[in-house]
């Protein structure tokens, strides 16, 4: 009876022990100025209702550990971390540059990062590179250190450096939710690496006629995967210079692949008949291409050989035409 007894406290403790890893928490918040639109609290993609009494509310529950999330009031948003006992929060309608947050230590960590890398100029990508993956490094622990490869952080970053920097992440930050979004895009951002095999993709042409770049690759000695849209300006000058240069590049063995991520087709069409852009075209109206090659911005340029593999991404437009040059001369 003693040993039964004995056990049954055994599991009461360890029953009570889990269940003290959950504490309470609150969240309570005020909002400065008339609020357009709903109130809301987004955290791991779903969005909460929250009541608005008289420009203020408050949310109570039980939680584990720190968590990230966003209070959504009208158009306007703040990003919070929040954990056990009280977050306070006052929120701006119209200067949000005033917007406080009180509570986990993580929002005041996050703060002092974000004014410090602001500082620096967006020109300057070297050393915002080594100040965020300093940063990283000595907050692997924290969600707060996933927050900062966002693409408007880490654009311009090679993929090696990015995937090498989540690696140094903790495990349990990488399963968070937003770890497992930056997990995702380690995955994608490999899909253009030199090196890799291309992922195909068959779209209708200009007819209407589906083209695949797996036919064109293997009937070309190289092929250029070039992904732009009608209203990138910046696509269609860098267009300009491969195209005084393709009759003659075509003839060693090139072909251009040029997938448009317009919804428009009249505006696509016009874009091709104003550029005289005379290699194939094809539309991705509903831009899944830019899942498979992971397209934060364009235009983005890729080259393929006649073994599907990637050979070159990332090139200027003339170091474009410099290096086909010297491939198709192989």
């Amino acid at each position: 009876m003693r040993k039964i007894l004995t056990i049954i406290a055994i599991v009461a403790c360890f029953i009570s022990c889990n269940q003290t890893n959950k504490t309470e928490f609150t969240i309570k918040g005020k909002i400065i100025g008339e609020v357009k639109g709903p109130l809301q609290l987004l955290q791991d993609g779903k969005f909460i209702k929250l009541e608005n009494k008289d420009n203020t509310f408050e949310l109570k529950g039980s939680i584990e550990n720190i968590q990230e999330a966003e209070i959504w009031y009208g158009f306007e948003s703040q990003l919070f971390y929040y954990g056990p006992g009280t977050t306070e929060l006052t929120l701006h309608v119209e200067q949000q540059k005033k917007n406080t947050v009180s509570g986990a230590v993580e929002n005041q960590i996050f703060k002092n990062f974000l004014d410090q890398l602001t500082a620096i100029d967006e020109k300057n990508v070297e050393k915002r590179k080594s100040l965020i993956i300093d940063f990283v490094q000595k907050n692997r622990n924290s969600q707060v250190a996933i927050r900062f490869f966002e693409p408007k952080y880490t654009l311009k970053w090679e993929n090696k450096e990015y995937k090498e920097a989540y690696a140094q992440l903790a495990d349990h930050v990488k399963q968070s939710y937003v770890g497992k979004i930056i997990g995702e895009t380690v995955r994608l951002k490999e899909n253009s690496e030199v090196g890799r095999k291309f992922i195909d993709i068959s779209l209708p042409n200009l007819k209407g006629d589906t083209i695949s770049l797996s036919d064109v690759v293997k009937e070309n000695k190289l092929t250029v995967l070039d992904f732009w849209s009608s209203t990138c300006g910046y696509c269609r000058r860098d267009a300009q210079v491969l195209l005084k240069h393709y009759p003659e590049l075509k003839e060693k063995g090139l072909e251009v692949f040029a997938c448009s991520l317009d919804r428009r087709k009249d505006k696509w069409m016009k874009a091709i008949d104003e550029d005289k852009t005379n290699w194939i075209h094809v539309m991705d109206k509903e831009q899944s291409t830019a899942n498979d090659y992971y397209l934060v911005s364009i235009p983005v340029v890729l080259v393929i050989n006649n073994k599907g593999e990637i050979i070159a991404n990332d090139l200027s437009p003339e170091g474009l035409v410099e290096f086909l040059r010297k491939e198709l001369e192989k």
